[in-house]
Formats: C-alpha cells, structure tokens, sequence
C-alpha cells in the first residue's frame, strides 16, 4: 500500500441522466491501490492487448501543491532554471514508477503537447520516448492514434475530459484530450473518423471511455463560453448538456457533451462508457485545477495494445 491515506471516494452515476445505457455511466472505473494506486477501465476489460490506466495524484514524489503524483514537466510556467530541473526530475521520477507499476517503459510512451486544438496525431515507433525521455517534433496536438503495439499513449489532465478510444479487434487505439474548446469542437467524433480512415476501423467496434473530469454539478462556465454549446448541440440535446444556474451563469456538463459527439459519430451507445469519478468532487485522489484554484499537477491516461 502507498504510506500516503487514500482518501474517501465520490461516485456519481454521470451518464444516468442522458444515456441510453445508464449502466456505462455507473462503476466504470477500478481503483488499484497499490504502491502506486491508479485507475483503470471496465470498458476495456476483455479485449485482449489492450491496457489502460489512469493516474491518481498519490504515490510519486513530487512535492507541496502538486503531491505527489504529478505527471507534468511545465514547460510553460515562469520558474527559475533550478526550479524547472526540480520539476522535471520529479516529474520523471514519477513517470519510471508509474511505468515500472504498468510494466510499460517511458521510452516507449509517447506524451502529447496539448494546446486546446482538435489537432491528431498518428503515432508511429518514430516517436517513442517523445515529450518524456526525449524532445518532441511535433507541437499543438490534443488526440493520439496508434496501430502499433508496444507504444503507449500518453494525455494530460486536471478537469478536462480523457476520451479513450480502443477497437475491440485490436486494430487500433486512441487518446484525446477534450476540455470545452475540444469538446466543442468535436474532437471525440474526429478521434473515431482518424480511427475508421486509417486503420479500418468499423465504428461499431469502437469502445469509448470518457475518463475522469470536472463534472456538471461542478463545472460552471459564463455564457461567453455556453454559447458556443448552444450552436454545436440540437434542442434536444442542450438540457443534458447546459443548464442555466443564474444570471450570470451555466453549469456545462462535458461529460454529456462527449457521449453525444461520440453518438454523432455512429459509435452505439451501449459503446460509450462514462466515468463515475468528477475530479473536482475528490480532490484528495485527483488534481482538480477549479478545486485548487490553479494549484495543482497534472494526471494522466495511458492506452496502449501490448505487443
């Protein structure tokens, strides 16, 4: 067990409200308490080859508001040099026991530079260790694909949805990262186009995990931002979506929002499965960057079909 005490959990059935399956939206994740404790998916369980993980924020190194498994290098903050080599060692650290608990290397992990675009990438061997153990050469790409085994598929996160995508005949597998703009934007649904166009893979063999993230109980948002909602989604789809809680402001629900892209997109609802965890309803396990007010590290899901 982590010497860190893990921390009381809340579940929430998030898809009973909206889905056609409201059983995908209940016990969708499993908690693995180890040395290392992480999540992992029941959406995935029996198909062979795949392996899928989620990060806690316990059992790394890192130190203060982003203990302890914080899984960010921060390349953008304004940190002193020593600072940043601080940050990176233990952000390091933290990927070598996170790898050494799923049996996956960091040089076979691939981590994607995300900026809030719809931006995919098709991941080849080209770019194994990328973003961990070596350099990117690439920049602004929030969703990966692969066809490969052996590489892991690496997003980032503290509130934003993780949309897991992984064929059931093991063709392929992917990973986005849809915060508002990417949800919005439809990400999800472009996720299952990159999939079906370059991989074959039929829509109907497409299982969905939309991950951890802020919830719409939580999630409140102006309506600079519910108005780009209100234009993307049918009549008929806005109530599980939006919901106006004053003048001033809406409480989106991201979560609704990526099961219906994923709808849109000819992937079946029995298909979609929806987690039951809000990263701002159980901040002692997950990094919530609205519970900490920006103080906070970065989780992230990992996907891969092993060789």
């Amino acid at each position: 067990m982590s010497t860190e005490t893990m921390p009381e959990i809340t579940r929430y059935n998030y898809g009973a409200s909206f889905s056609s399956c409201p059983e995908n939206g209940r016990d969708t994740l499993i908690l693995h308490e180890g040395c290392v404790p992480y999540l992992s998916f029941r959406a995935f369980d029996g198909l062979p080859g795949i392996q899928a993980a989620f990060s806690t924020r316990l059992g790394g190194v890192s130190k203060g508001f982003r203990s302890s498994m914080d899984l960010g290098f921060h390349e953008a903050l304004d940190t002193t040099p020593k600072e940043h080599e601080e940050l990176a060692r233990a952000a390091s650290e933290n990927f070598r026991r996170m790898g050494e608990t799923l049996g996956i290397q960091p040089e076979q992990m691939v981590y994607s530079q995300q900026t809030h675009t719809v931006n995919i990438l098709t991941v080849t061997g080209h770019h194994k260790g990328m973003g961990i153990v070596k350099a990117r050469d690439f920049t602004d790409v929030d969703g990966l694909v692969t066809g490969e085994p052996g590489i892991c598929l690496v997003t980032a996160f503290a509130d934003c949805n993780p949309v897991l995508f992984a064929d059931r005949t093991g063709k392929a597998v992917g990973a986005a990262h849809a915060g508002w703009k990417g949800t919005v934007g439809g990400i999800a649904g472009k996720m299952a186009d990159r999939l079906n166009r370059e991989f074959g893979c039929r829509r109907e063999d497409l299982i969905v995990q939309i991950g951890p993230g802020i919830c719409g109980r939580c999630y409140e948002v102006r309506e600079d931002t519910a108005r780009y909602f209100r234009d993307a989604y049918p009549e008929s789809e806005l109530p599980c979506i939006l919901k106006k809680k004053d003048e001033e402001h809406y409480l989106l629900n991201l979560f609704a929002a990526n099961y219906f892209n994923c709808i849109h997109a000819g992937i079946p609802a029995e298909n979609i499965y929806i987690s039951d965890l809000c990263t701002f309803e159980n901040p002692g396990l997950l990094f919530s960057h609205r519970a900490s007010h920006g103080k906070r590290g970065i989780l992230c899901a990992f996907i891969m079909i092993r060789k």
